[in-house]
Protein backbone atom coordinates (compact mmCIF):
# COMPACT_ATOMS: atom_id res chain seq x y z
CA UNK A 1 0.00 0.00 0.00
CA UNK A 2 2.82 2.42 -0.66
CA UNK A 3 2.00 5.59 -2.01
CA UNK A 4 3.72 6.46 -5.22
CA UNK A 5 3.03 9.91 -7.82
CA UNK A 6 2.04 9.10 -10.98
CA UNK A 7 2.30 10.96 -14.21
CA UNK A 8 -0.99 10.43 -15.51
CA UNK A 9 -1.59 12.71 -12.08
CA UNK A 10 1.08 15.15 -12.94
CA UNK A 11 0.03 15.50 -16.66
CA UNK A 12 -3.32 16.16 -15.65
CA UNK A 13 -2.66 19.23 -13.85
CA UNK A 14 -0.41 20.37 -17.15
CA UNK A 15 -3.83 19.64 -18.90
CA UNK A 16 -5.73 22.46 -16.52
CA UNK A 17 -2.55 24.77 -17.08
CA UNK A 18 -2.98 24.36 -21.10
CA UNK A 19 -6.50 24.95 -21.07
CA UNK A 20 -6.07 28.40 -19.02
CA UNK A 21 -3.22 29.35 -21.15
CA UNK A 22 -2.72 28.20 -24.79
CA UNK A 23 -6.20 29.16 -26.28
CA UNK A 24 -6.62 32.31 -27.59
CA UNK A 25 -8.01 35.49 -25.80
CA UNK A 26 -11.58 36.22 -26.13
CA UNK A 27 -12.59 37.47 -29.91
CA UNK A 28 -14.02 40.46 -28.96
CA UNK A 29 -10.76 42.40 -27.73
CA UNK A 30 -9.89 42.42 -31.40
CA UNK A 31 -13.26 43.12 -33.32
CA UNK A 32 -13.56 46.29 -31.55
CA UNK A 33 -10.82 47.54 -33.34
CA UNK A 34 -12.48 47.36 -36.77
CA UNK A 35 -14.01 50.40 -37.47
CA UNK A 36 -15.91 49.43 -41.05
CA UNK A 37 -17.85 46.45 -41.77
CA UNK A 38 -15.52 45.30 -44.55
CA UNK A 39 -12.46 45.11 -42.00
CA UNK A 40 -14.72 43.37 -40.09
CA UNK A 41 -15.99 40.81 -42.83
CA UNK A 42 -12.35 40.95 -44.02
CA UNK A 43 -11.60 39.83 -40.15
CA UNK A 44 -14.25 36.95 -39.86
CA UNK A 45 -12.23 35.62 -42.74
CA UNK A 46 -9.07 34.97 -41.05
CA UNK A 47 -7.78 32.52 -39.22
CA UNK A 48 -7.32 34.41 -36.19
CA UNK A 49 -11.32 34.67 -35.66
CA UNK A 50 -11.64 30.65 -36.59
CA UNK A 51 -9.57 30.28 -33.20
CA UNK A 52 -10.99 32.51 -31.12
CA UNK A 53 -14.65 31.29 -31.84
CA UNK A 54 -12.85 28.16 -30.83
CA UNK A 55 -11.28 28.88 -27.50
CA UNK A 56 -14.76 30.87 -26.99
CA UNK A 57 -16.42 27.47 -27.35
CA UNK A 58 -13.51 25.53 -25.67
CA UNK A 59 -13.35 27.67 -22.74
CA UNK A 60 -17.33 26.54 -22.06
CA UNK A 61 -16.68 22.71 -22.81
CA UNK A 62 -18.25 23.13 -26.18
CA UNK A 63 -15.40 20.54 -27.68
CA UNK A 64 -17.08 19.30 -30.70
CA UNK A 65 -17.73 22.75 -31.93
CA UNK A 66 -14.49 24.28 -31.05
CA UNK A 67 -12.92 21.67 -33.11
CA UNK A 68 -14.98 22.71 -36.01
CA UNK A 69 -13.31 26.11 -35.54
CA UNK A 70 -10.17 25.10 -34.85
CA UNK A 71 -9.69 22.90 -38.09
CA UNK A 72 -10.50 25.99 -39.87
CA UNK A 73 -7.80 28.20 -38.63
CA UNK A 74 -5.54 25.38 -39.20
CA UNK A 75 -6.58 25.08 -42.25
CA UNK A 76 -5.97 28.23 -43.04
CA UNK A 77 -2.93 28.82 -41.44
CA UNK A 78 -1.03 25.39 -41.27
CA UNK A 79 2.10 26.71 -39.72
CA UNK A 80 0.56 28.06 -36.75
CA UNK A 81 1.79 25.90 -33.72
CA UNK A 82 -1.21 27.52 -31.70
CA UNK A 83 -3.78 26.49 -33.91
CA UNK A 84 -2.54 22.87 -34.21
CA UNK A 85 -1.66 22.62 -30.59
CA UNK A 86 -5.74 24.37 -29.58
CA UNK A 87 -7.47 21.77 -32.10
CA UNK A 88 -5.17 18.23 -30.57
CA UNK A 89 -5.98 19.94 -26.97
CA UNK A 90 -9.82 20.43 -28.09
CA UNK A 91 -10.18 16.83 -29.53
CA UNK A 92 -8.11 15.38 -25.83
CA UNK A 93 -11.02 16.75 -24.24
CA UNK A 94 -13.88 15.44 -26.53
CA UNK A 95 -12.51 12.18 -25.84
CA UNK A 96 -12.76 12.26 -22.57
CA UNK A 97 -16.43 12.78 -22.57
CA UNK A 98 -17.67 10.96 -25.36
CA UNK A 99 -18.46 7.29 -24.94
CA UNK A 100 -15.99 4.71 -25.18
CA UNK A 101 -15.41 3.30 -28.96
CA UNK A 102 -14.59 3.72 -32.62
CA UNK A 103 -15.48 6.96 -32.51
CA UNK A 104 -13.18 8.21 -29.39
CA UNK A 105 -9.74 5.79 -31.02
CA UNK A 106 -10.55 8.24 -33.65
CA UNK A 107 -10.85 11.54 -31.82
CA UNK A 108 -7.68 10.42 -29.86
CA UNK A 109 -5.65 9.30 -32.94
CA UNK A 110 -6.86 13.08 -34.87
CA UNK A 111 -5.66 14.60 -31.15
CA UNK A 112 -2.11 12.67 -31.77
CA UNK A 113 -1.71 13.91 -34.86
CA UNK A 114 -2.67 17.78 -34.14
CA UNK A 115 -0.14 17.72 -31.21
CA UNK A 116 2.71 15.97 -33.00
CA UNK A 117 2.16 18.57 -35.47
CA UNK A 118 2.40 21.50 -33.51
CA UNK A 119 5.68 19.57 -31.76
CA UNK A 120 7.28 19.76 -35.63
CA UNK A 121 6.67 22.87 -35.87
CA UNK A 122 8.29 24.56 -32.44
CA UNK A 123 10.20 21.26 -30.72
CA UNK A 124 11.12 23.67 -27.75
CA UNK A 125 6.81 24.09 -27.08
CA UNK A 126 6.98 21.99 -23.26
CA UNK A 127 3.22 20.99 -23.03
CA UNK A 128 3.03 19.48 -26.42
CA UNK A 129 5.24 16.49 -24.93
CA UNK A 130 2.79 16.38 -21.95
CA UNK A 131 -0.07 16.08 -24.25
CA UNK A 132 1.43 13.27 -26.48
CA UNK A 133 3.20 11.35 -23.48
CA UNK A 134 -0.95 11.31 -22.46
CA UNK A 135 -2.15 10.44 -25.62
CA UNK A 136 -0.43 7.39 -25.43
CA UNK A 137 -0.75 6.47 -22.44
CA UNK A 138 -4.30 6.82 -23.46
CA UNK A 139 -3.92 4.40 -26.16
CA UNK A 140 -2.17 2.00 -23.31
CA UNK A 141 1.09 2.23 -25.43
CA UNK A 142 3.86 3.29 -22.89
CA UNK A 143 6.79 2.65 -25.26
CA UNK A 144 5.37 5.38 -27.14
CA UNK A 145 4.56 7.92 -23.79
CA UNK A 146 8.38 7.10 -22.90
CA UNK A 147 9.48 8.17 -26.46
CA UNK A 148 7.79 11.32 -26.45
CA UNK A 149 8.87 11.87 -22.79
CA UNK A 150 12.39 11.22 -23.67
CA UNK A 151 12.08 13.33 -26.54
CA UNK A 152 10.45 16.32 -24.57
CA UNK A 153 12.93 16.07 -22.12
CA UNK A 154 15.55 15.84 -24.24
CA UNK A 155 14.50 19.04 -26.11
CA UNK A 156 13.50 21.13 -23.11
CA UNK A 157 16.47 19.55 -20.50
CA UNK A 158 15.40 21.92 -17.58
CA UNK A 159 12.21 20.71 -16.91
CA UNK A 160 11.89 18.68 -14.60
CA UNK A 161 8.34 17.50 -14.30
CA UNK A 162 9.26 16.09 -18.14
CA UNK A 163 11.82 14.28 -16.45
CA UNK A 164 9.84 13.24 -14.11
CA UNK A 165 7.15 11.81 -16.01
CA UNK A 166 9.91 10.33 -18.03
CA UNK A 167 11.16 8.10 -14.83
CA UNK A 168 7.43 7.19 -14.20
CA UNK A 169 7.04 6.36 -17.97
CA UNK A 170 10.25 4.34 -17.66
CA UNK A 171 8.63 2.48 -14.57
CA UNK A 172 5.31 1.35 -16.67
CA UNK A 173 8.13 -0.63 -19.17
CA UNK A 174 9.99 -1.80 -16.47
CA UNK A 175 13.05 -0.27 -16.91
CA UNK A 176 14.04 0.49 -13.49
CA UNK A 177 17.60 2.12 -14.35
CA UNK A 178 16.51 4.51 -16.57
CA UNK A 179 14.06 5.45 -14.54
CA UNK A 180 16.34 6.30 -11.88
CA UNK A 181 18.71 8.27 -14.09
CA UNK A 182 15.45 10.31 -14.81
CA UNK A 183 13.91 10.52 -11.56
CA UNK A 184 17.70 12.27 -10.62
CA UNK A 185 17.87 14.21 -13.39
CA UNK A 186 14.27 15.99 -12.35
CA UNK A 187 15.39 16.18 -8.72
CA UNK A 188 18.56 18.19 -10.13
CA UNK A 189 16.67 20.35 -12.36
CA UNK A 190 14.14 21.12 -9.00
CA UNK A 191 15.77 19.99 -5.83
CA UNK A 192 12.07 20.79 -4.56
CA UNK A 193 10.32 18.49 -7.07
CA UNK A 194 9.45 16.28 -3.63
CA UNK A 195 7.53 13.96 -6.54
CA UNK A 196 10.38 12.70 -7.83
CA UNK A 197 12.56 12.21 -4.38
CA UNK A 198 8.96 10.43 -3.43
CA UNK A 199 9.02 8.23 -6.65
CA UNK A 200 12.96 7.26 -6.58
CA UNK A 201 12.38 6.27 -2.69
CA UNK A 202 10.34 3.42 -3.84
CA UNK A 203 12.34 2.51 -6.90
CA UNK A 204 15.13 2.34 -3.89
CA UNK A 205 13.13 0.15 -1.61
CA UNK A 206 12.21 -2.44 -4.59
CA UNK A 207 15.69 -2.34 -5.21
CA UNK A 208 16.75 -3.15 -1.70
CA UNK A 209 18.91 0.13 -1.21
CA UNK A 210 17.03 0.66 2.20
CA UNK A 211 19.46 3.28 3.19
CA UNK A 212 18.86 5.21 0.13
CA UNK A 213 15.19 4.87 0.49
CA UNK A 214 15.11 6.44 3.95
CA UNK A 215 17.91 9.49 2.48
CA UNK A 216 15.88 10.25 -0.21
CA UNK A 217 12.72 10.08 1.67
CA UNK A 218 13.62 12.68 4.46
CA UNK A 219 15.23 15.21 2.17
CA UNK A 220 11.81 15.27 0.56
CA UNK A 221 10.29 16.15 4.19
CA UNK A 222 13.10 18.94 4.02
CA UNK A 223 11.78 20.46 1.03
CA UNK A 224 8.45 19.97 1.87
CA UNK A 225 7.60 18.97 5.51
CA UNK A 226 3.80 18.65 4.99
CA UNK A 227 4.34 16.20 2.24
CA UNK A 228 2.85 13.10 3.66
CA UNK A 229 3.29 10.93 0.55
CA UNK A 230 6.99 10.74 1.35
CA UNK A 231 5.91 10.78 5.09
CA UNK A 232 3.73 7.34 4.78
CA UNK A 233 6.50 5.75 2.76
CA UNK A 234 8.87 6.69 5.17
CA UNK A 235 6.88 5.14 8.01
CA UNK A 236 6.14 2.05 5.94
CA UNK A 237 10.21 1.43 5.51
CA UNK A 238 11.03 1.79 9.24
CA UNK A 239 8.44 -0.74 9.87
CA UNK A 240 9.67 -2.93 7.44
CA UNK A 241 12.99 -2.74 8.91
CA UNK A 242 11.80 -3.45 12.67
CA UNK A 243 11.93 0.30 13.73
CA UNK A 244 8.40 0.18 14.69
CA UNK A 245 8.27 3.07 17.34
CA UNK A 246 9.90 5.33 14.57
CA UNK A 247 7.44 4.34 12.41
CA UNK A 248 4.23 4.82 14.86
CA UNK A 249 6.02 8.30 15.23
CA UNK A 250 5.61 9.39 11.01
CA UNK A 251 2.21 7.92 10.81
CA UNK A 252 1.07 10.62 14.03
CA UNK A 253 3.24 13.20 12.46
CA UNK A 254 1.50 12.45 8.94
CA UNK A 255 -2.20 12.76 10.98
CA UNK A 256 -1.14 16.56 12.52
CA UNK A 257 -0.50 18.02 9.04
CA UNK A 258 -3.68 16.05 7.34
CA UNK A 259 -6.17 15.03 10.09
CA UNK A 260 -8.45 13.45 7.92
CA UNK A 261 -6.27 11.11 5.65
CA UNK A 262 -7.19 7.88 5.69
CA UNK A 263 -3.92 6.18 5.11
CA UNK A 264 -2.43 7.46 7.85
CA UNK A 265 -4.65 5.49 10.12
CA UNK A 266 -4.41 2.88 7.92
CA UNK A 267 -1.02 2.43 8.63
CA UNK A 268 -1.45 3.43 12.30
CA UNK A 269 -3.81 0.25 12.60
CA UNK A 270 -1.66 -2.08 10.93
CA UNK A 271 1.16 -1.26 13.41
CA UNK A 272 -0.80 -1.35 15.74
CA UNK A 273 -2.28 -5.14 14.94
CA UNK A 274 1.40 -6.35 14.67
CA UNK A 275 2.27 -5.42 18.15
CA UNK A 276 -1.32 -6.86 19.89
CA UNK A 277 -2.56 -3.70 20.14
CA UNK A 278 -6.25 -4.74 18.77
CA UNK A 279 -9.07 -2.59 20.32
CA UNK A 280 -6.63 0.80 19.12
CA UNK A 281 -5.80 -1.20 15.76
CA UNK A 282 -10.24 -1.15 15.28
CA UNK A 283 -10.44 2.40 15.98
CA UNK A 284 -7.49 3.46 13.27
CA UNK A 285 -9.46 0.95 10.92
CA UNK A 286 -12.64 2.15 11.76
CA UNK A 287 -11.49 5.53 11.23
CA UNK A 288 -10.06 5.17 7.73
CA UNK A 289 -13.35 3.42 6.66
CA UNK A 290 -15.30 6.20 7.38
CA UNK A 291 -12.35 8.39 5.43
CA UNK A 292 -12.33 5.72 2.99
CA UNK A 293 -15.40 3.69 2.30
CA UNK A 294 -14.97 2.24 -0.57
CA UNK A 295 -11.17 1.03 -0.57
CA UNK A 296 -12.25 -2.76 0.44
CA UNK A 297 -8.88 -4.00 2.06
CA UNK A 298 -9.44 -2.08 5.57
CA UNK A 299 -12.80 -4.15 6.10
CA UNK A 300 -10.72 -6.99 5.69
CA UNK A 301 -8.06 -5.96 7.88
CA UNK A 302 -11.14 -4.75 10.47
CA UNK A 303 -12.33 -8.24 10.05
CA UNK A 304 -9.37 -9.44 11.42
CA UNK A 305 -8.77 -7.50 14.20
CA UNK A 306 -12.48 -7.83 15.42
CA UNK A 307 -12.01 -11.79 15.30
CA UNK A 308 -9.33 -11.54 17.67
CA UNK A 309 -11.67 -9.17 19.72
CA UNK A 310 -14.53 -12.03 19.52
CA UNK A 311 -16.43 -9.71 18.04
CA UNK A 312 -18.36 -12.42 15.89
CA UNK A 313 -20.95 -10.91 14.20
CA UNK A 314 -19.16 -7.68 13.06
CA UNK A 315 -16.00 -9.61 12.01
CA UNK A 316 -18.45 -11.29 9.62
CA UNK A 317 -20.11 -8.17 8.26
CA UNK A 318 -16.91 -6.50 7.53
CA UNK A 319 -15.64 -9.54 5.58
CA UNK A 320 -18.77 -9.49 3.58
CA UNK A 321 -18.46 -6.36 2.80
CA UNK A 322 -14.63 -7.19 1.71
CA UNK A 323 -16.12 -9.42 -0.40
CA UNK A 324 -18.99 -7.65 -1.92
CA UNK A 325 -16.43 -4.72 -2.44
CA UNK A 326 -13.52 -6.96 -3.81
CA UNK A 327 -15.05 -10.38 -5.12
CA UNK A 328 -11.47 -10.72 -6.70
CA UNK A 329 -9.69 -9.23 -4.35
CA UNK A 330 -6.20 -9.56 -3.16
CA UNK A 331 -7.93 -11.38 0.46
CA UNK A 332 -10.81 -12.55 -1.49
CA UNK A 333 -9.69 -16.66 -0.89
CA UNK A 334 -8.42 -15.53 2.93
CA UNK A 335 -11.44 -13.42 3.18
CA UNK A 336 -14.12 -16.49 1.69
CA UNK A 337 -12.57 -18.63 4.53
CA UNK A 338 -12.42 -16.63 7.27
CA UNK A 339 -16.58 -15.67 6.81
CA UNK A 340 -16.83 -19.61 6.61
CA UNK A 341 -15.08 -19.67 9.72
CA UNK A 342 -17.10 -17.16 11.59
CA UNK A 343 -20.19 -18.22 10.59
CA UNK A 344 -20.06 -21.93 12.31
CA UNK A 345 -19.17 -19.52 15.19
CA UNK A 346 -22.31 -17.31 15.28
CA UNK A 347 -24.34 -20.48 14.59
CA UNK A 348 -26.99 -20.89 17.65
CA UNK A 349 -26.07 -23.70 20.07
CA UNK A 350 -29.35 -26.13 20.18
CA UNK A 351 -29.56 -28.37 23.55
CA UNK A 352 -31.95 -31.08 24.00
CA UNK A 353 -33.48 -32.20 27.39
CA UNK A 354 -34.09 -35.45 28.37
CA UNK A 355 -37.49 -36.86 30.16
CA UNK A 356 -37.04 -37.75 33.68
Amino acid sequence: MLKREVFKSFSWRFALFASCLSLCVPVQAHVAGFESSNSLETYKLSSYYDAEVGSHLADAGQYGQAIHYFAKAVEKNPTSVLNQYNLGYSEMMLAEIITPGDDKEQVLFQAEWAMQRARDLNPDMTLTYFKLGKLAIERGDYSQATQYYKEGAENNPDSAALWFNLGAAYEKIKDPEQAEQAYLKAIEQNPKFVYAHNNLGLLYEQTNRTAQAEEIYKKALEEMPDYNFARLNLGSLLQGMGRIDEAKLYYREALKYEPDNPWAYLYLGNINYTQGNYQEALEAYNKAISLNPDYPTTYYLACLTLQKLNRTDEALANGLHYINLAPEGAFSQEAGEIIMTLKQQSKPKTSSTGQS
